[in-house]
C-alpha cells in the first residue's frame, strides 16, 4: 500500500479550501494515510471515530479540534455506528500573514508541534467556532465583494479560538492501549527515532516486539494502514520534503540523509509519489509557480 499525496485544486493566488459539515465514510475499512502541503484544521460537530497524526492515535468526538501542519501524514477512521460529522479548513500560511501580527501572538502556533495539535472545545466554544464556520461557508460559497478578505478574517478568528483554548491533558489522553497496541507504539517510536537504521527488516522488528513476523505484519498494517516497507518509505519521503522546503541542502545530500541510497532512486521514488521531481517540488513550493 502507498501513502497518498492529496491534490487540492486551490487558486494559487488564494490558497484556501473549506469542506463544511462532511460525514465520515465508514464503508472504508482501512483508510489510507495522506498528506498535502496545506495546513489543516478539523473540527468535529458530532459522532465518533479515530484520528491519526503520524503515529499518534486520538479519539474523535464532539468538540475535538485538530491542527495538522503541511506534509504531515494523517488519516481519520469514522466509527461504524456513529460516524463523525466534521468541517475541514485547509490553507497555506501565506494567507494568514495578510493581517498584521499582534506583538508576540503567532496565530500558527498550534501547527508547530511535531505531531500536530489536538484539544477539546467546551459547548460554548464549539458553538462560537460553528458560527464562524457558518459565516465562512457563506463567504466561500458566494462571490460577494471582499469575500477573500472576509475568509482571512474568519480564519484568524478560528485560529484565535484554538490558540486561546488551553489543552486539557486529562480529556485528550487516548484510551489505555491493548497489549498489541502497546508493543506497536514502541515500534513506531523506534522507527521515528531511528529512521535510517538498516536493521529495520520485518524479521528484526518482529524479534524486538517478541512476536512472529506474520503477526507483526498483520498488526502493523491494521494499526497504521501501511505495509512496513510503505511506511518506512513514507516517513523518509516526508522528511525529504521537509528538507526540500526548509533547507538549502543539495538533492544528493537529502537523498543520502533520508536513506534513499542514491540520487537516481530518490528521484524515481519522489516522482512516483509526488508526480514531480524533487527540484521542481522545491521551486514550486518556494516561488508559488505552477
Amino acid at each position: 500500500m502507498q501513502v497518498e499525496q492529496e491534490a487540492i485544486g486551490v487558486d494559487s493566488g488564494f490558497p484556501f479550501w473549506l469542506t463544511y459539515r462532511m460525514r465520515g465514510r465508514s464503508e472504508f475499512a482501512a483508510p489510507i494515510f495522506h498528506f498535502h502541503d496545506m495546513h489543516e484544521i478539523v473540527i468535529v460537530h458530532e459522532g465518533e471515530g479515530d484520528f491519526y497524526i503520524d503515529n499518534q492515535r486520538y479519539a474523535m468526538k464532539k468538540g475535538s479540534v485538530f491542527a495538522i501542519a503541511g506534509n504531515v501524514l494523517h488519516r481519520s477512521a469514522p466509527d461504524k455506528s456513529r460516524p463523525f460529522l466534521c468541517s475541514v479548513v485547509l490553507f497555506r500560511p501565506s494567507i494568514v500573514k495578510m493581517l498584521a501580527a499582534d506583538g508576540d501572538y503567532d496565530p500558527l502556533q498550534p501547527f508547530y508541534g511535531d505531531e500536530g495539535h489536538r484539544q477539546w472545545l467546551t459547548g460554548e466554544e464549539l458553538s462560537l467556532c460553528e458560527l464562524t464556520l457558518v459565516e465562512m461557508n457563506g463567504e466561500w460559497s458566494g462571490a460577494r465583494v471582499g469575500c477573500r478578505h472576509a475568509l482571512v478574517v474568519l480564519l484568524h478568528r478560528l485560529l484565535l479560538a484554538i490558540n486561546r483554548r488551553q489543552t486539557r491533558q486529562d480529556e485528550a489522553a487516548a484510551p489505555a492501549p491493548s497489549r498489541s497496541a502497546a508493543w506497536m507504539d514502541g515500534i513506531l517510536r523506534y522507527i521515528d527515532d531511528h529512521p535510517l537504521d538498516e536493521r529495520m527488516t520485518l524479521d528484526w522488528l518482529a524479534r524486538q516486539a517478541l512476536v512472529g513476523p506474520e503477526h507483526f505484519s498483520r498488526t502493523f498494517r491494521r494499526v497504521t494502514g501501511f505495509t512496513l516497507p510503505a511506511y518506512l518509505c513514507a516517513k523518509r519521503m516526508s522528511r525529504a520534503k521537509e528538507l526540500l522546503l526548509h533547507s538549502d541542502h543539495s538533492i544528493s545530500y537529502i537523498a543520502d540523509s533520508c536513506g534513499f541510497g542514491s540520487v537516481s532512486y530518490f528521484h524515481h521514488a519522489f516522482k512516483k509519489q509526488a508526480g514531480i521531481t524533487p527540484a521542481l517540488f522545491r521551486r514550486i513550493s518556494r516561488t508559488g509557480e505552477g
